[in-house]
């Protein structure tokens, strides 16, 4: 798949999966809204760093960590006969999550000022929100699939 199409999934892929963060953030009462997270603790770990700085900061991460995931999911479709499914990215996307929560556990435990959050609940949190990534990435993948480009 043309490197444009990877990104321009991770893009659909990371929106649906922001959107549900933020919804789920508010009628929770809680911060799972990974961007923020991520802005805050690079405002924390980073002196004199202005807030929309690192809030930027935190979105373009985001971003860029999803643009990695969907480039990994279209060489496992490659490699695979995994059909580009909603089903399936919800699958592929709910085990690409363990590794997600293992890399921010690893963050939260490093990093010197954490950000409040209810940590336990964001864990299983993840996990869903990444399988709205998958789903919405592998819908991308399809579609363009659709349109004749190569995916298998």
């Amino acid at each position: 798949m043309k490197a444009s199409n990877i990104i321009l999934a991770s893009i659909a892929g990371t929106t649906a999966m922001s959107l549900f963060s933020y919804a789920v953030s508010h009628t929770k009462n809680k911060n799972f809204k990974e961007p923020q997270l991520l802005g805050e603790l690079t405002e924390n770990a980073i002196p004199d760093i202005k807030t929309d700085t690192a809030q930027a900061a935190g979105w373009i991460t985001h971003y860029a960590v999803g643009a990695l995931f969907a480039a990994v999911y279209s060489m496992v479709l490659k490699k695979t006969k995994i059909a580009p499914s909603f089903a399936n990215g919800a699958i592929v996307g709910g085990l690409s999550g363990i590794p997600a929560v293992l890399g921010w556990n690893t963050t939260f435990k490093i990093h010197p000022a954490l950000p409040k959050t209810d940590y336990k609940r964001y864990y299983g949190h993840l996990v869903l929100a990444h399988m709205v990534f998958g789903a919405f990435t592998f819908l991308f993948f399809k579609k363009k699939q659709f349109k004749g480009s190569k995916i298998a």
